[in-house]
């Protein structure tokens, strides 16, 4: 478990290395810089047959799978990257959801990979010393209540959620690896949507107001009247 935490705290520092070089163009609106990608992937699949994506593993999970390559589309699709994307110093990794039937493209949030970079290589540390995971409580979805004070930290360790701009938790599975509950904003919006047909319920919080893709998470669906998070495919 220690070197599974390890790995997971390298790959971390490798996505967010670079996203602090430049604060240029990061309140340019998300939504307007989405358009010109949209139509640039379009474009580009219909000329091509293909998408313009990255290759990843097939173990990678959906949300930080379909990694857009801006490489490809800057051969004639695209004018320049994006000012918020992570190619120019920017917050954002640009992906796509929907691959089969609608390829759109959302932003991934890549101040929230540096949270849990953060909180991993704390959790690292207090696992060289305890042969236990720091566990204050199981929560009713299934996942683990970070005992922070146990860890000696100040606070629970959480991110600002890019839907209801409340704090949500970060936790951990009993296996040690750690993730983003976006159960608080699942149940938030359930209470306003009926219940989604696909049955990871994290997709409910996809739509045009908020282009953040619930990334650094597991699957939820509903048992009866709880949210449970399922075990990542």
């Amino acid at each position: 478990m220690h070197s599974k935490l390890i790995s997971f705290a390298c790959i971390l520092v490798v996505l967010t290395g670079c996203m602090y070089q430049s604060e240029y163009g990061q309140n340019v609106p998300p939504q307007e810089q989405l358009i010109v990608v949209q139509n640039a992937v379009e474009r580009y699949q219909e000329a091509t047959g293909v998408l313009p994506i990255k290759n990843s593993e097939e173990t990678t999970a959906i949300f930080e799978k379909y990694v857009i390559d801006f490489r490809r589309l800057l051969q004639g699709y695209l004018g320049e990257v994006p000012s918020n994307a992570f190619e120019e110093g920017g917050y954002y990794q640009y992906v796509l959801t929907n691959v089969e039937d609608n390829p759109t493209v959302k932003l991934l949030d890549l101040r929230h990979a540096e949270a849990l970079r953060s909180f991993t290589l704390e959790l690292t540390m207090y696992m060289q010393h305890s042969d236990y995971l720091p566990v204050l409580d199981v929560k009713e979805n299934g996942l683990l209540e970070v005992d922070f004070e146990r860890m000696g930290l100040s606070s629970p360790p959480y991110v600002k959620s890019p839907y209801t701009n409340t704090n949500l938790p970060i936790v951990m599975n009993t296996s040690g690896d750690v993730f983003i509950d976006y159960a608080p904003d699942i149940f938030m919006a359930l209470e306003q949507q009926d219940v989604p047909e696909e049955e990871d319920l994290r997709y409910i919080l996809l739509n045009d107001e908020h282009p953040i893709v619930p990334a650094f998470s597991v699957p939820y669906t509903l048992e009866g009247d709880t949210i449970v998070a399922l075990k990542e495919a």
